[in-house]
């Protein structure tokens, strides 16, 4: 009689090979549970549609077995990322857009980020100057005021010509070591005033008279020297009279102003005569 069943205990340990079984013959109901282990398992047998959705958890992963490779593009959303680890490393230069940066807020708007040394950057707001005043080839001056300056009216430059207007225009000349000068124009009159000394040192008026003041000293004595300057008018006489200076090598000296339509020697036209002796 032929043999139409055998039972478990008549096949010995190993004997049913694959070769034994035909295809598609063992199911998940011929299997037992946890029966197949991972040596029973040819390489590369286990495809993704073996795998169970769900059913690979973290601890079914070894440590630094996922390679970049094997990370669809866009699968890593901002949930993935855990907070505080895209450091400035992994951000390529320039990589960083203005659309990438804080939208400015009431409290910013118009304010510039500045940089603070071991803190972190703040806004700031903007320091402009501000020039009061100001028009075409005025000069600029400082102010009291911070980040305020002035443009003044009455001093300009135009590239050639410094210009200072005014009821009594005048430009002040001060020596650190010495006496101090203004020159100034008062109702037409131009006077060179010695403000140290109070004392006008060259004036000039409106109609063209005027006077200087020369001083001379005894260094003057070893030769001659000759020196003339308009004296102004006289009222009574009328005329320009010439102030002359003559000083010769030894004996005494002579100034005189004297008519320039008479002469020197014209006595009548004499309007003052100073004589006195060389130190």
């Amino acid at each position: 009689m032929a043999l139409t069943k055998i039972g478990t205990d008549g096949v010995k340990d190993d004997a049913i090979t694959s070769g034994k079984i035909p295809a598609n013959a063992v199911g998940s109901s011929e299997l037992a549970d946890n029966a197949v282990d991972t040596a029973a398992i040819q390489d590369d047998a286990v495809t993704g549609d073996k795998i169970a959705a769900g059913t690979i958890t973290n601890s079914n992963i070894q440590n630094g077995t996922i390679g970049t490779s094997k990370i669809g593009i866009g699968n890593i959303t901002t949930d993935k990322i855990a907070a505080g680890n895209v450091t400035t490393a992994k951000i390529a230069d320039q990589a960083v857009t203005l659309a990438k940066l804080e939208h400015g807020t009431s409290s910013n708007d118009g304010k510039f980020l500045r940089a603070n040394n071991g803190a972190d950057p703040t806004f700031e707001t903007v320091s402009g100057t501000t020039i009061n005043n100001n028009a075409a080839q005025r000069v600029v001056t400082g102010d009291s005021s911070a980040n305020t300056l002035n443009g003044q009216s009455n001093l300009t430059f135009d590239g050639n010509d410094l210009t200072v207007t005014g009821i009594a225009p005048c430009v002040n000349l001060t020596d650190t070591d010495s006496d101090d000068y203004k020159i100034s124009n008062t109702q037409g009159v131009l006077a060179i005033r010695d403000t140290t000394a109070g004392a006008d040192r060259f004036v000039i008026n409106d109609n063209g008279t005027g006077y200087y003041t020369i001083t001379f000293t005894n260094a003057m004595s070893n030769d001659d020297y000759s020196r003339t300057c308009c004296a102004g008018e006289n009222a009574n006489t009328g005329g320009n009279r010439v102030a002359g200076l003559r000083l010769p090598a030894t004996g005494s000296f002579n100034i005189v102003i004297y008519n320039t339509s008479g002469g020197i020697n014209d006595v009548a036209d004499l309007c003052g005569s100073t004589q006195g002796d060389l130190a």
